[in-house]
């Protein structure tokens, strides 16, 4: 069955939001079209037409944000007087300007994933889909959903386009959540280098989980392995 078919005929929609855009998801979960932020009117018109979205019709929207605006904060210290503050020392003072914060619950960590969502995004979505409730949850939360402590080594890796989202298990115990934007393929090989070497991790692929669109970037991947970091997604 085609991904826009499968959209047609059901009233959820499953998307991605960065900075780039909107990525649309097929039942795979894997990216079916793209729209541009800033693209024309005409354009928006034409590629949700193209894609068969009623958006009379939908009334459930998943939305994951992609970006690097996020804190994994400890139940026990995120509640509303201190969270802001959190945040604020977190990512900058003013990184807060113009984004709503909102949360998803790690339940295995006993921890929020505490992160912003972009005002002009959320009322974008809103117009186009006036009737559809919106979920929002964050790329870095659902990488930690699916990679718990049941590995005592355990490296999970998303890539997006010069963006790396990382989750390291060593001992059951999470040591790192992290989000690397890179600009070359020497860069992330550099911050993946980093990691082995400052945890002590063994460099294993069958240890290392590798996905996200740039996981089949066979200019990326060559470039990781000039500098001899193997990954097989």
């Amino acid at each position: 069955m085609a991904p826009h078919d499968i959209i047609e005929h059901s009233n959820a929609l499953p998307i991605q939001v960065s900075e780039a855009g909107i990525v649309l998801l097929d039942e795979q979960h894997a990216t079916s079209a793209f729209l541009a932020w800033g693209s024309s009117a005409k354009a928006e018109s034409l590629f949700w037409e193209k894609n068969q979205i009623k958006k009379a019709h939908i009334k459930n929207i998943q939305a994951e944000i992609i970006h690097a605006l996020f804190l994994l904060l400890p139940s026990e210290y995120d509640v509303p007087t201190y969270r802001i503050g959190f945040l604020e020392k977190a990512l900058g003072e003013h990184a807060m300007m113009g984004q709503e914060v909102h949360e998803q619950a790690i339940g295995y960590l006993k921890s929020s994933l505490v992160f912003l969502v972009s005002s002009q995004w959320k009322d974008y979505l809103a117009i186009q889909f006036p009737l559809a409730s919106i979920q929002y949850q964050h790329v870095m939360g659902t990488l930690l959903e699916k990679n718990n402590a049941q590995k005592s080594y355990q490296l999970s890796i998303q890539l997006f386009k010069n963006q790396a989202f990382v989750v390291l298990y060593k001992d059951y115990t999470l040591q790192l959540n992290n989000v690397f934007e890179y600009q070359s393929g020497i860069e992330l090989a550099f911050y993946l280098h980093s990691i082995r070497e400052a945890f002590d991790f063994p460099w294993d692929t069958k240890k290392i989980q590798v996905s996200g669109p740039e996981a089949s970037n066979e200019k990326l991947l060559a470039e990781l392995q000039e500098y001899h970091i193997s990954l097989h997604p």
